[in-house]
């Protein structure tokens, strides 16, 4: 079970994730990167959402770091399925 960061880049000013989560498998990193980007749609207007919003994915010893576009994740047209059981 590894820690992650899930900060969230809008216009260029980064809102630091203090806490973290415990992620126990690395395939719920998208899964909880959908939850966090549509939270992040619901709280904002159209009007003040940005489009180029980035969550960054850092693991806890900084060894790894990801950046997912919001709006890929938002957007019914692209859409991410869930990840299968193996």
């Amino acid at each position: 079970m590894a820690l992650y960061y899930f900060h969230i880049e809008i216009d260029g000013r980064l809102f630091r994730d203090r806490h973290g989560t415990r992620i126990d498998d690395d395939v719920e990193l998208i899964p909880h990167v959908q939850k966090l980007s549509a939270a992040f749609a619901r709280r904002t207007t159209h009007g003040h959402r940005s489009p180029n919003a980035i969550v960054h994915v850092v693991h806890e010893t900084r060894a790894c770091t990801l950046y997912f576009p919001v709006a890929r994740f938002v957007e019914p047209t692209v859409a991410v399925p869930a990840p299968q059981p193996h």
